[in-house]
C-alpha cells in the first residue's frame, strides 16, 4: 500500500464521505486552518480523488483540564481559546454542508486516529497544512511516524 502525505478537485467538487465507496479518496485533516477558501492542503487534497474526508482530531492532551492552571481550560488553551475552536469547528461544518459534506470531528491521538481511518476507509491520501508551530511540527513527526508505522505492519 502506498500512501501520499500532503503538506498543502477545488473544494466546490467536494462530495459527501459517509457515502463513498471504495475508490480514489483523500482525508483533509484540519487543524488551524479552518476554512475551506484559501485553504491549499484541502484544494491539493481534492485534486484527482473522488472523495474528500474532511477530518479534525481532538486531541485529548490539548483539552485536559489543568486543575493547577490559573484560570479554566486546559494546560495548552484557555477557556476563551477553546471556545473560539468549537465556534471555528461549526463554522467550518456550515461551510462543508453548503457543498454537500459534512466534518468528521474525531477523538483521541492524532496518528492513531488517522490511521484508523486511512485503513477503515481505504484511503491512500492524507492532507493537512505545514506549520512552524514547534507543538505541531513535532505532531506532524509523531503522525507520520504512526502511520508509517502501522503501514509496515499491514503489510
Amino acid at each position: 500500500m502506498q500512501l501520499s502525505l500532503c503538506l498543502s478537485k477545488p473544494a466546490q467538487h467536494l462530495k459527501n464521505p459517509l457515502m463513498a465507496a471504495s475508490g480514489s479518496g483523500s482525508i483533509i485533516w484540519f487543524r488551524k486552518g479552518l476554512r475551506i477558501h484559501d485553504n491549499p492542503a484541502l484544494e491539493y487534497a481534492s485534486k484527482g480523488s473522488d472523495f474528500v474526508y474532511p477530518v479534525f482530531v481532538i486531541d485529548p492532551h490539548y483539552m485536559e483540564p489543568d486543575p493547577k492552571a490559573f484560570s479554566p481550560g486546559s494546560r495548552l488553551a484557555g477557556l476563551n481559546r477553546i471556545r473560539f475552536l468549537l465556534e471555528s469547528l461549526v463554522d467550518l461544518d456550515t461551510s462543508l454542508k453548503k457543498l454537500g459534506s459534512r466534518l468528521l470531528i474525531l477523538r483521541g491521538e492524532p496518528g492513531q486516529v488517522l490511521t484508523r481511518c486511512l485503513k477503515e476507509w481505504g484511503v491512500k491520501k492524507l492532507c493537512f497544512e505545514y506549520d512552524t508551530d514547534p507543538h505541531y511540527q513535532a505532531l506532524d513527526i509523531r503522525v507520520k511516524v504512526t502511520i508509517l508505522f502501522s503501514l509496515l505492519l499491514f503489510i
